[in-house]
C-alpha cells in the first residue's frame, strides 16, 4: 500500500540522515581536536563544585595536581556537604598552595544548587580562563593544556566535549549512551563556528572551558539561575551573545563516572534529555511520536522480520535500520563504549520515549526531579 511505502521511505531517510550527521560530526571532532602542546600562558582557574563527594573528590584532585600546564589554580566549593567532603578538602588545601577551598552559601529560593555553586566559584576565580569540571572526573596530566591549546588555536570563546564515560555498573550502559544522541540527530557541531545560533550550541558540564571575559559579559550563571541543564543553557547563552564555541574529543584527557546505579542513570539522563528541549511541550508533542514511529518502531520491526522472515525485509527498511545502527555504533565506538551496548539501541531508544514522558509527568505535576538531595523542577 502507498502509505506503507511512504512510511518505509521516511524510515530510510531518517537512517541515512543519522549516518550522515554522525559521520560528519565525528570527522570534524577528530580533525579539530589538537593534541595539547601549550604548557604556559594565561592563568586557568579549574573550578569544581562538590556536594557529598567524599569518595570522588580525592581522586579528582590527585589527577589535577601535576598538570603539564604550569599557570593554573584549583578552586573547590563545598556546597553544604553532610559527609567528610570538607575534611578531605581541608587536607588538600593545607598540602597544596594552589588549591583553594570555599564553603558554599545557603541556597537562595530563586536558584538551583549547582548553578549557585558554579556562580560562587566563578566569583572566586582569578584566571583569564575558567575550566568548569565535576568531582567525579579524572584528568590526565595534559587536561588543562588541552583546554588552552584548543581554545587559543581555534580562537573561540568556549569549548567542551564528551569525557570518556566509565560504567560503574554494566546495566547503566544503554541509558548512559543516550547522552550521545546529539551526535546522531540534533547537533551538527561542524557548523558551530560558521553559524552562530543557540540551537547548534552544545556544552557538557563535566568539562566546560570559557574565557572569563565572555562569562562575565553574559552575566554568568546569574543569568540562568534556575535551569536544569546548566551546561547546555550556558552554551546557548554564550552563543546568543555572539561568542563562539568548538566541540572536541575531550575523552582523550578526561574520564567521568557519572552514576552508580540504573535508577540514578534514569533520573539523571531524564533530566538532561527533557531540559535539552527547554521543556517546550510543543516540541515534545511532535518529537515523541516522530521518534517512536520513525526511529524506535522500525528497529523492532526489523528485528521481527529478521527472526521470522529475513528474506522478506523491505529494502528501504533495511537501508534505514542498518544506516541508523551503523551511525550509533560509530558514535559509541568513538566514545569508547562497548559494541554490544550500541547493538542494544532499540532498547535504549525505547527508553528515550519513557524518559521524555516521565519528564513531562514530573513537570506537569510539579513533582520535579530529585538531584543531590534537592528537588529541581
Amino acid at each position: 500500500m502507498l502509505w506503507e511505502e511512504i512510511y518505509i521511505l521516511i524510515v530510510a531517510a531518517v537512517g541515512l540522515f543519522a549516518l550522515y550527521m554522525s559521520v560528519r560530526n565525528l570527522i570534524f571532532i577528530y580533525r579539530n581536536s589538537l593534541r595539547p602542546f601549550v604548557t604556559n600562558g594565561p592563568m586557568v582557574s579549574v573550578l569544581i563544585p562538590v556536594r557529598n563527594e567524599e569518595h570522588n573528590i580525592g581522586p579528582c584532585l590527585d589527577s589535577l595536581l601535576n598538570q603539564t600546564y604550569s599557570n593554573y589554580e584549583i578552586v573547590v566549593l563545598d556546597d553544604i556537604s553532610s559527609d567528610k567532603t570538607w575534611e578531605i578538602l581541608s587536607r588538600y588545601e593545607a598540602e597544596h598552595s594552589y588549591i583553594r577551598i570555599v564553603r558554599g552559601k545557603p541556597l537562595p529560593e530563586d536558584w538551583y544548587g549547582k548553578n549557585h555553586a558554579l556562580h560562587q566559584l566563578a566569583a572566586e576565580a582569578t584566571g583569564e580562563i575558567l575550566l568548569f569540571t565535576d568531582a567525579d572526573t579524572i584528568h590526565k596530566k595534559e587536561s588543562v593544556s588541552f583546554a588552552v591549546t584548543n581554545l587559543e588555536y581555534h580562537d573561540v570563546d568556549f569549548l567542551s566535549g564528551y569525557p570518556r564515560q566509565n560504567l560503574s555498573v554494566k546495566s547503566i550502559g544503554p541509558v548512559l549512551s543516550l547522552m550521545f544522541l546529539n551526535m546522531v540527530f540534533f547537533t551538527p557541531v561542524w557548523i558551530q563556528k560558521k553559524i552562530q545560533h543557540p540551537i547548534f550550541g552544545l556544552a557538557i558540564g563535566q568539562y566546560l572551558c570559557i574565557r572569563a571575559a565572555a562569562y562575565w559579559t553574559v552575566g554568568g550563571y546569574a543569568s540562568i539561575p534556575k535551569v536544569l541543564t546548566d551546561d547546555i543553557h550556558m552554551g546557548r547563552l554564550l552563543i546568543r551573545n555572539g561568542f563562539r564555541q568548538v566541540f572536541l574529543r575531550i575523552g582523550t584527557v578526561v574520564s567521568c563516572t557519572m552514576y552508580d546505579s540504573f535508577q540514578a542513570a534514569i533520573q539523571g539522563i531524564t533530566k538532561c534529555i527533557f531540559d535539552f528541549f527547554d521543556k517546550k511541550m510543543i516540541i515534545l508533542i511532535f518529537l515523541i511520536p516522530a521518534f517512536l514511529f520513525f526511529v524506535t518502531l522500525p528497529s523492532w520491526l526489523f528485528i521481527f522480520y529478521l527472526l521470522s522472515s529475513p528474506i522478506s525485509i523491505p529494502f528501504l527498511l533495511y537501508v534505514g535500520v542498518v544506516s541508523l545502527c551503523a551511525s550509533w555504533i560509530a558514535v559509541l565506538a568513538f566514545n569508547h563504549f562497548p559494541i554490544h551496548i550500541a547493538l542494544l539501541y532499540p532498547w535504549s531508544f525505547s527508553l528515550v520515549i519513557y524518559m521524555l514522558l516521565r519528564g513531562i509527568y514530573f513537570t506537569l505535576t510539579e513533582k520535579g526531579f530529585l538531584w543531590k538531595n534537592r528537588i529541581v523542577k
